[in-house]
């Protein structure tokens, strides 16, 4: 069952770079960079800020930066403000159904309200970056733990927004929902992962710990920072991970077989190469 569920979307990833590459080769690029603003415009122009903006005159392009100019969050702060505490079709024609928030850095977080539209989207494009490892890569996502994806952190919602209650987190953080018959697709270290503390520093540990007693192919992350912090933690628990390896333990936990040899193998691949 697993295996024919991921050769489907294995199918259906190809198809949606085959795709992607056939609109952005040449005067498609445009044509679909113009779909996707009348798929944008069209249906909010009845909101509040399509409304302000003359979204039912805008016929394409040129026409829209005339009518939007570039703002900052700061300047988009308060359409955000009235649609968190309740106000109806103030940005979006559909309800957000989440808010994303940056992990603000440099400044406080910032919110970006999430519609089924703008899921619909990404998961085109998550499609179309399914395809390309699969056509570049393609034995790694043949089993779900091939792939440690080392951004991804999910967790409880912890936060929710306005009388609605819209859930808000980062893109890392959003909790894994498993559909019936489905399970065999993650990486089997997801689901325990959801239900660590929220310190970033045994995350990131317990993620490698738990990754290191499978057949591991490539690593993948947002960021180059990531593999930073990866590295890191690597170096300086290294020898902390293979003994719990070794005694099937994650975070002290017991929570997969024992595996002392492929524990030792690891050790001396330390020793020799670092």
């Amino acid at each position: 069952m697993a295996a024919d569920l991921r050769g489907a979307l294995a199918r259906q990833a190809a198809r949606s770079r085959q795709r992607f590459l056939e609109l952005s080769a040449g005067s498609g690029a445009r044509a679909a960079q113009e779909q996707i603003l009348r798929e944008a415009v069209g249906p909010n122009r009845d909101t509040v800020f399509g409304k302000e903006h003359g979204f039912s005159k805008i016929d394409g392009l040129e026409s829209y930066r005339r009518a939007v100019p570039l703002r900052s969050h700061e300047e988009l702060a308060g359409w955000i403000d009235r649609e968190i505490a309740g106000e109806p079709q103030v940005l979006t024609a559909e309800e957000p159904i989440r808010y994303w928030k940056t992990t603000g850095t440099t400044a406080r977080a910032k919110l970006l309200p999430w519609t089924p539209a703008a899921a619909h989207r990404s998961m085109e494009a998550f499609l179309v970056v399914q395809g390309s490892l699969n056509e570049f890569f393609p034995t790694v996502q043949q089993s779900p733990d091939g792939l440690l994806m080392t951004h991804l952190s999910p967790r409880p919602y912890r936060d929710f927004l306005g009388p609605r209650r819209i859930p808000c987190a980062t893109t890392t953080e959003v909790p894994v929902e498993v559909r019936p018959g489905r399970e065999a697709l993650l990486a089997p270290w997801l689901l325990p992962l959801q239900q660590q503390p929220v310190d970033e520093s045994m995350r990131r540990y317990f993620l490698l710990c738990y990754a290191a007693g499978h057949s591991v192919q490539g690593l993948g992350c947002l960021h180059p920072s990531r593999f930073q912090t990866v590295y890191r933690c690597l170096q300086d628990r290294a020898e902390e991970l293979l003994d719990e390896l070794g005694r099937g333990t994650v975070g002290g936990v017991a929570l997969r077989a024992p595996q002392p040899e492929r524990a030792a193998r690891l050790r001396q691949q330390l020793r020799q190469h670092g």
